[in-house]
């Protein structure tokens, strides 16, 4: 069952929207580059009454067929275990997560955003085992 959130707002880790998401978000933006009209939706995904959904279900089709994904992406960081009921977490050493090949590499990230934030570390390929750190930057 999928809930609605106010305003369509909705708790998803860095993992899952800088390292997997942006995957797919990319395939969106190169199809619309190259003139393809796109559908897309992304809606997260619940169990029951918890507040952080599990997961993203991620859809995209352009109009001339070439884009068409439909993939579930699970939200999770490596080194923390989520209690997706309240929205707390601890780290766990033992908590690792694979890397895609095709994902995003931080730097690149860090470099393309003037966000108030700065990436420090990166996700270790093939699998992660702790969380990336971020600096505010005065």
């Amino acid at each position: 069952m999928t809930r609605i959130t106010p305003q369509n707002l909705f708790t998803e880790t860095d993992f899952v929207n800088q390292e997997v998401q942006t995957i797919y978000e990319a395939k969106v933006r190169h199809a619309i580059e190259r003139g393809e009209h796109v559908i897309y939706q992304a809606t997260p995904i619940f169990r029951g009454n918890e507040l952080v959904p599990r997961g993203i279900n991620l859809q995209a089709i352009s109009t001339n067929g070439r884009l068409n994904f439909n993939v579930f992406l699970f939200n999770v960081e490596p080194g923390v275990q989520i209690n997706y009921a309240n929205g707390t977490y601890t780290y766990n050493s033992q908590m690792t997560v694979p890397v895609p090949l095709d994902a995003v590499n931080a730097a690149d990230n860090q470099k393309s955003s003037n966000a108030q934030f700065t990436f420090v570390g990166n996700y270790a390929r093939p699998i992660a085992s702790h969380p990336r750190q971020y600096i505010r930057k005065w």
